[in-house]
């Protein structure tokens, strides 16, 4: 599952890809296949493309809305790192798999952005 997310993305294009990867999964995938370590390399997946987003996206050349797409990404690693700590404690649930939902969500949102 995602072996381009694996890297950290360094370019705008390379994050919209692997934000783009990462959102994929998170749709097509079910609840009860994740492991911790798979949703913490999307994390940081996340956390770089914030990162990458920061300090090269112009609004208008390659982003529709830069504060915009920040703030969707932002959420969507707030709830993956909520689903990582739930699938540690407490394993596969029905709020882990909201929270899933929740960040796939947000990230479809920040790609609209893009």
């Amino acid at each position: 599952m995602g072996q381009a997310a694996r890297k950290p993305c360094s370019s705008l294009v390379d994050c919209r890809y692997k934000v783009a990867e990462v959102e994929r999964i998170l749709e097509v995938t079910a609840p009860r296949l994740y492991t911790v370590q798979l949703l913490v390399v999307y994390e940081e997946t996340l956390l770089t493309a914030i990162e990458v987003i920061r300090e090269k996206a112009v609004t208008g050349q390659n982003v529709k809305s830069r504060d915009g797409l920040r703030s969707y990404i932002h959420k969507a690693r707030n709830e993956m790192s909520l689903a990582i700590v739930e699938l540690n404690n407490k394993g596969v649930n029905k709020r882990f798999a909201e929270l899933i939902t929740l960040c796939q969500g947000h990230l479809e949102q920040a790609l609209q952005n893009w």
